[in-house]
């Protein structure tokens, strides 16, 4: 919209040898409000003038001396030709008027002047030149937005190109059909290939020849439900290089939607340093089970034996000596069973038998199982009385180790004298178990860290009790694979509780039965036999703590 100042401000040159017209126009215009008014009588000086000021508008006297009206036109339309300057011829001739306009001219004021008229026709045509001067104006704009948004989006592309082509994973992006589109330079290295070589050729080239076809349906399942997933994490894939060799990959594949076609791009990893690794960890493991435990096992056992006076009387510091030794090999023993059990937990190698537990009966085993070592330290360990007598869902030997290592933990950081008290509280749902000590408490700053492996609190008195830093780690795995949670807080007094919350068995027993309606008339104990093993299964990884 043009506001009318900008009309009032607009600049106005007028041009004839006539002073009384010259006089009368200017008269009727600065009436009208306008501020800009200029004028001569001596046309070759038009020209220049207007170059130098760049009027808005010019009222043209057709009947000038030196240059007549058509050739100043000419002088001044000319440079506009990708503008609008308005002129408006002074009462020219009727025989003049259609070659005026054919030249130029955009319309006419008749002599003598109408001061309406005159006022009309150059506000009409200063409005035109203006909305003509702001659709220019904005034409500009937005051909510079568009220059701008053109140069962002190329170095958008640039980057994204150099990012692409910097990636350590190999990214292959692939058509509605499966033929890859773009590849990237760690692609051609992985693969052997050159890039003119696998665009437009279809992905499964890629992949060994006895896997294609499952390949191609997996597409085809993925174009009708593409989600964002990671393909390789629980099972080995292959792929087939130019040479023919096969190597292990696990590949993450992305949906990319480009106005109505789908694309698909995935991120290709060579797992095959990652195997060899696994296998060296593997074969370690193996050597730490075989060649380093057993022996230790045994040599614990002979020094007990000779501790105990199994080969007779030993002299005092004989006997102090082989107590050191002994407690120092057990140290070492119960060092490598806790490596040997992380290893299982995320190996995925730890199965569970889950089946109903009475958990009070249970409590009170590793109670009794631990009661040396608690009166070693001077420190008695009691069920509260209160306690409720709930079953749960459960692999019996590992709650056991959970609860051992557990209590074991609030043994060593409680003061000589003091207790450890355990208490069940159980309802249809679940079932808690607590662990309390009377100790100093876990260090505000060591409390994020308290499951993490290798964690130990960094206090002289932490570092004094020993341990491998691996049991309460080992617990939450254990207590997650059966679907349970593990947390701890400051006790009321000093200490700490550790708390462990486990489904109830009614609970599992309901779902296991609506499980079995739902399987088509299965029987309930084949389903529930059919659930124990997929629950083992998903157990697999799980650690024994102690």
């Amino acid at each position: 919209m043009i506001d009318s100042s900008d009309i009032l401000n607009a600049r106005i040159l007028i041009v004839d040898d006539q002073a009384a017209n010259v006089r009368d126009l200017k008269r009727m215009l600065a009436a009208a409000g306008y501020t800009s008014i200029a004028a001569t009588m001596d046309s070759r000086t038009v020209c220049k003038l207007h170059r130098r000021n760049r009027y808005d508008i010019v009222l043209l006297d057709l009947q000038m001396p030196n240059l007549d009206g058509f050739q100043i036109m000419q002088g001044l339309l000319e440079p506009e030709a990708d503008d609008l300057l308005p002129i408006l011829l002074i009462a020219p001739k009727p025989s003049d008027k259609m070659r005026a306009l054919q030249a130029g001219a955009k319309d006419f004021i008749s002599h003598p002047f109408d001061q309406a008229e005159v006022l009309t026709r150059v506000h009409n045509m200063l409005e035109m030149r203006m909305l003509h001067v702001a659709a220019k104006n904005y034409g500009e704009f937005l051909e510079q937005m568009v220059d701008e948004r053109t140069a962002t989006l190329r170095d958008s592309e640039e980057l994204f190109r150099q990012a692409v082509e910097a990636c350590p994973s190999g990214m292959v992006m692939t058509d509605h059909d499966g033929k890859m589109v773009m590849v990237n330079t760690e692609t051609e290295r992985l693969f052997g290939y050159r890039r003119d070589e696998l665009l437009g050729q279809p992905i499964e080239i890629l992949v060994p020849s006895g896997l294609r076809h499952r390949h191609a349906q997996h597409r085809a399942n993925f174009a009708c439900r593409p989600e964002e997933r990671r393909v390789g994490g629980s099972r080995e894939l292959s792929g087939l290089r130019k040479d023919g060799t096969e190597f292990p990959v696990e590949i993450g594949i992305n949906p990319i939607q480009t106005g109505e076609e789908l694309l698909v791009l995935s991120v290709v990893v060579d797992i095959s340093e990652r195997k060899r690794i696994e296998r060296l960890k593997d074969e370690f493991v193996s050597t730490v089970s075989h060649e380093l435990r057993t022996p230790l096992t045994s040599i614990s056992g002979s020094l007990g034996l000779l501790v105990g006076g199994g080969a007779g009387k030993l002299p005092q510091t004989a006997e102090r000596l082989l107590t050191i030794a002994q407690a120092n090999s057990q140290r070492l023993v119960r060092l490598l069973n806790d490596i040997l059990d992380i290893e299982k937990i995320e190996s995925g190698k730890l199965a569970f038998d889950l089946e109903k537990i009475a958990i009070r009966p249970l409590i009170a085993q590793a109670i009794e199982s631990i009661r040396g070592f608690a009166e070693g330290y001077g420190v008695r360990v009691r069920l509260e009385a209160g306690s409720d007598s709930a079953d749960v869902r459960a692999d019996s030997y590992r709650l056991l180790q959970v609860i051992t290592n557990l209590l074991s933990n609030a043994i060593k950081f409680s003061p000589r004298g003091q207790k450890v008290t355990v208490a069940i509280q159980g309802d249809p749902d679940t079932v808690r178990i607590s662990v309390r000590d009377y100790g100093p408490g876990i260090p505000q700053d060591f409390k994020p860290r308290v499951f993490e492996k290798f964690a130990q609190a960094d206090t002289s008195d932490a570092r004094h009790k020993g341990g491998t830093g691996l049991g309460l780690s080992i617990v939450r795995e254990i207590v997650t694979r059966m679907g349970g949670q593990v947390d701890f807080e400051d006790a009321p007094g000093g200490g700490t509780i550790f708390r462990v919350t486990l489904p109830g068995w009614k609970r599992e027993a309901a779902r296991e039965a609506g499980l079995a309606t739902e399987a088509h008339g299965a029987p309930l104990a084949l389903r529930k036999a059919q659930l124990r093993r997929s629950g083992s299964r998903a157990a697999r990884g799980a650690k024994a703590a102690i």
